[in-house]
């Protein structure tokens, strides 16, 4: 599954609507999940981002730990499933939250 909309797709489809537009003519998209209940989130997504399958797995991740601090208290839970994961540097000193320097997702 190579295609960046798949994974995004893929990755979310279970529990929400999800839904892309285009932003910008040089490629960014937005994405929007929503539920019954209505919008659940909305990210503008570079297409940089859209190209590089880490930074996008980062995406991923980021929206779906923000989604997990607004509804289900399970914020800390993820964060865990997270490092051990391999998705952060848990051990970077160089960045105060100690997720490594590229921890971060630009939205």
């Amino acid at each position: 599954m190579d295609n960046p909309f798949q994974l995004i797709t893929h990755a979310f489809q279970d529990d929400f609507r999800v839904n892309f537009s285009v932003e910008r003519l040089g490629g960014s998209i937005t994405l929007t999940l929503s539920d019954d209940r209505g919008l659940v989130a909305k990210r503008m997504i570079g297409a940089s981002t859209l190209k590089d399958s880490v930074q996008l797995q980062r995406l991923i991740q980021s929206v779906k730990f923000g989604i997990a601090i607004e509804r289900d208290g399970m914020a800390a839970q993820m964060l865990s499933t997270m490092i051990d994961g391999g998705l952060f540097d848990a051990t970077a000193t160089n960045s105060p939250n100690r997720l490594g320097r590229n921890a971060h997702a630009t939205l």
